[in-house]
């Protein structure tokens, strides 16, 4: 597969999601660490969107569409770590072309603890009051 298909299928894919997608995006720039499930080394990424299903991680080195991974994500303002479990949609890795920071991968949150859910919610709902004020 050539590098511009592979990079027409990323945009392909990412444009699949983000018309499935339920939940609105916000645009983040935030710490996470990252944990696939079967290597169980934990990776410190930065997190570039979020939303109550999912978020977008940036990497030079994206996991395989379908791998199954947790997230922490360290919200000092609301006092606590946030973990999720997740899957892995999509990925763009620098073999696609990429080199504007647009390298990484989409996940889809499969479990979340009722109570890092309502931090979640909390978390988003200020998003948009800052919005509302600019």
């Amino acid at each position: 597969m050539s590098d511009g298909s592979r990079q027409d299928r990323a945009t392909q894919d990412e444009s699949y999601w983000s018309d499935r997608r339920g939940h609105r995006r916000f645009d983040v720039a935030l710490n996470c660490s990252v944990r696939e499930d079967l290597d169980r080394s934990v990776t410190s990424l930065m997190m570039k969107n979020l939303s109550l299903g999912g978020c977008y991680v940036i990497t030079s080195f994206p996991l395989p569409e379908g791998s199954e991974v947790s997230l922490s994500l360290d919200l000092p303002e609301l006092g606590r770590e946030i973990r999720f479990n997740g899957l892995v949609v999509w990925s763009r890795a620098a073999a696609d072309g990429q080199a504007d920071g647009s390298n990484g991968m989409g996940v889809r949150f499969s479990e979340v603890d009722s109570d890092d859910l309502t931090l979640l919610k909390r978390y988003l709902t200020e998003l948009i009051r800052e919005e509302e004020l600019e």
